[in-house]
């Protein structure tokens, strides 16, 4: 049981990795052909603005349009409905 809590940790620390070399490669790859266009003097503030707006629209986007609970996820009228779905 310990080797696996181990292995899970170690997994969840290169999965965490992976994720951000890939977040990284993207912001990179969208900043380098939108560059020209963004309206900033320097490339920090363009790469900063670039990735505050990626990441709106990665999470906080979906978030707003898809609610964590359903609204009647506690109702007891829409049980047999949402077991038909």
């Amino acid at each position: 049981m310990i080797t696996y809590r181990i292995w899970q940790k170690e997994g969840t620390f290169a999965a965490g990795a992976f994720l951000g070399l890939t977040y990284g490669a993207i912001l990179g790859i969208v900043f380098i052909i939108s560059r020209k266009y963004l309206p900033f003097s320097s490339d920090r503030k363009g790469a900063n603005a670039l990735a505050a707006i990626i990441c709106l629209s990665l999470y906080l986007v979906p978030l707003i349009e898809y609610p964590v609970n359903i609204p009647t996820v506690g109702d007891a009228e829409t049980i047999g409905l949402r077991d038909n779905l």
